[in-house]
């Protein structure tokens, strides 16, 4: 698949598994992963624990529009700092999740009006969304940004239809 179409289905990926969704936890390890849960009366959930493996350099933005008009500066916090700030997203609920085209920054507008905003052109380390513990071939889905700019996309068979009637 080209880049142009994986972004189109990556968008749809990203909507699936964020929008309207919480921001529940965090998890420790080599890369540091916010967990988010679907709602819970959704029929469409997916099976297993949805996460986002951060960036090394992601942003905060208090206001939607200021920074956002603006090319960002993904500035790095000490450990302490980042941690601090993750913890007070806990039972965030995200509006709206979006991929920026050209240098695929990830995007989560939250209810609180704030913005994180995820660096998708950093040339070390990158940010990924998928699910952990799901069904074995059933339910593998990943959308990953790699350091050379390409875009990774991967969902069940049953996403795919939706997906191919709609791009």
């Amino acid at each position: 698949m080209s880049n142009a179409k994986n972004l189109r289905v990556a968008r749809r990926i990203v909507t699936f598994l964020c929008d309207g969704c919480q921001i529940d936890g965090l998890r420790f390890g080599p890369n540091l992963q916010l967990l988010i849960t679907p709602e819970h009366n959704r029929t469409d959930r997916p099976h297993g624990q949805v996460y986002l493996n951060l960036s090394k350099s992601w942003a905060l933005c208090r206001n939607r529009s200021s920074k956002l008009d603006s090319p960002l500066r993904f500035a790095s916090l000490p450990d302490g700092n980042k941690l601090r700030t993750l913890c007070r997203l806990q039972n965030r609920i995200i509006e709206r999740a979006e991929i920026n085209s050209s240098q695929l920054h990830l995007s989560l507008y939250l209810d609180d009006g704030t913005v994180l905003v995820l660096n998708g052109s950093d040339t070390k380390h990158h940010w990924d969304l998928g699910v952990a513990f799901a069904l074995p071939g059933e339910e593998e889905w990943n959308v990953m940004v790699h350091p050379d700019g390409r875009l990774e996309v991967s969902y069940p068979a049953r996403f795919s239809r939706t997906v191919r009637r709609s791009t």
